[in-house]
């Protein structure tokens, strides 16, 4: 804990890293050369999918104790619908999120962030406002705040090739793309 670490020995390449080891500008896919030289202290270790499928289950098995409908999108990633919850666990939408965040921390000793607004996109892109160990939510008169503050890189299916054509008619957050409609471009 605390120190930069990165996953991946067994190919040679990161497949993950700390957010510790991001700060100094690792990124996966970066050659394991490359980051002893960025960092010669940092740790490398191999992938372990087996313990994170434990891990990952645990977690998703946390969050089914709060709400059922639980979307699985990736081993450490969920979509919650907190819709009707409010009355039954009686707490806000808030409560429950904060209450799910504190239980997989507790019990697994992991960070987690939880984002929280209309839409899956939009949550999205809350979650990443306060990593690694935040919770943000963002309410329908803030969405516009939100999708100024990102820049269309960080857009959920945005990839490179979509960033630069956008790019060239001057589109850069998610608010532009919005703004623009896609009628134009």
């Amino acid at each position: 804990k605390g120190r930069p670490v990165v996953t991946g020995a067994e190919r040679g390449i990161v497949s993950a890293a700390s957010y510790e080891a991001k700060d100094l500008g690792i990124k996966r896919g970066v050659p394991l050369h490359e980051v002893k030289k960025i960092c010669p202290d940092t740790i490398i270790l191999a992938s372990d999918y087996e313990s994170y499928s434990l891990i990952s289950a645990r977690m998703f098995n946390i969050i089914k104790r709060f709400v059922p409908l639980v979307e699985e999108y990736s081993i450490d990633e969920a979509f919650i619908d907190l819709t009707g919850m409010q009355r039954p666990l009686h707490m806000s939408y808030k409560d429950i999120a904060q209450k799910i965040k504190e239980q997989v921390e507790l019990e697994l000793d992991i960070t987690v962030s939880v984002g929280m607004s209309l839409s899956k996109n939009l949550a999205k892109l809350a979650t990443n406002l306060q990593k690694p160990s935040g919770l943000t939510i963002v309410p329908g008169p803030l969405i516009e705040n939100l999708l100024k503050l990102n820049k269309l890189e960080k857009i959920w299916g945005f990839g490179n090739n979509t960033v630069n054509y956008l790019q060239k008619y001057g589109i850069k957050t998610a608010y532009d793309f919005i703004k623009i409609g896609r009628a134009h471009v």
